[in-house]
């Protein structure tokens, strides 16, 4: 399925926002109604292997754990495609989502490359760093941007630092919960 898509205007990007909550309304509605009928494990089980609820931009069949990661990790990226649309308004921007090939984020030109992820913590599989690397020194950007939401993000503040330090290429943006949420304007 092809994931990689061309925006040009933040209204576009604030219509899959709301497709990507009404979808987590109704995902959850489901949860809910297979933890009523089902016993505890079975539904344990369900959430894990089965594809019981669809992507809210796609409409790909997941499992419950494909939607939680997807589902953030797609906020983030309609977050950052705004953020370029806002800088720079006459250039569409490129949103490669999923496993889509390229960098997460990127302006037309690709003169702006990003990455973009949503995790627990920004050290686990030393996600930032990776996704830092991944961008140092692309001598075709002239801008390089990781946005990304994890909870732990404030308990995580020196290594953070540390990284922007040592990859002053690389600028780094920490989104907080409720911006993911807002609607663009």
């Amino acid at each position: 399925m092809k994931k990689r898509m061309r925006i040009s205007s933040s209204g576009e990007l604030a219509s899959m926002q709301r497709a990507l909550i009404q979808q987590a309304e109704a995902t959850i509605g489901e949860v809910m109604a297979l933890f009523k009928a089902e016993p505890p494990i079975s539904a344990l089980s369900r959430l894990k292997f089965e594809k019981i609820t669809t992507d809210g931009i796609f409409g790909e069949h997941l499992n419950f754990a494909e939607f939680l990661n997807q589902t953030l990790t797609y906020l983030v990226c309609l977050y950052a495609g705004n953020v370029l649309l806002k800088r720079n308004p006459m250039e569409e921007v490129i949103i490669n989502f999923g496993t889509a090939p390229g960098h997460d984020v990127s302006s037309y030109s690709g003169t702006v490359i990003c990455e973009c992820f949503a995790a627990t913590s920004v050290k686990s599989n030393e996600k930032l760093k990776k996704d830092i690397l991944r961008l140092h020194g692309n001598p075709t950007a002239k801008e390089r941007l990781v946005f990304y939401y994890s909870h732990n993000a404030d308990a995580e503040r020196s290594y953070i630092e540390k990284l922007a330090n040592q990859y002053k290429d690389v600028a780094l943006w920490s989104i907080p919960f409720d911006a993911l949420i807002s609607e663009y304007k």
